[in-house]
């Protein structure tokens, strides 16, 4: 993804501007530690990254929207 200003070479959940929210399914997000590369790496380039569990999703599928619009929200730094 690239657009000027931002650059990144991961498939991303949900990008706008520089904000990346990430889904981590149960199955494919067991290994934090390459999240965690993964996150130091968009973070190196600009982004903001939120990261939303699937258990936390299933749980509060409202709550979760509404922390996703407060984060795209926000002002970039």
């Amino acid at each position: 993804y690239i657009d000027g200003k931002y650059e990144c070479y991961y498939m991303l959940d949900f990008c706008y501007e520089n904000k990346v929210i990430e889904y981590d399914g149960e199955y494919w997000h067991t290994d934090t530690i390459k999240d965690q590369q993964r996150d130091l790496y968009l973070q190196s380039k600009g982004y903001e990254i939120m990261r939303i569990k699937h258990s936390e999703y299933c749980k509060n599928p409202l709550q979760v929207m509404d922390k996703c619009i407060s984060f795209l929200e926000q002002k970039n730094d």
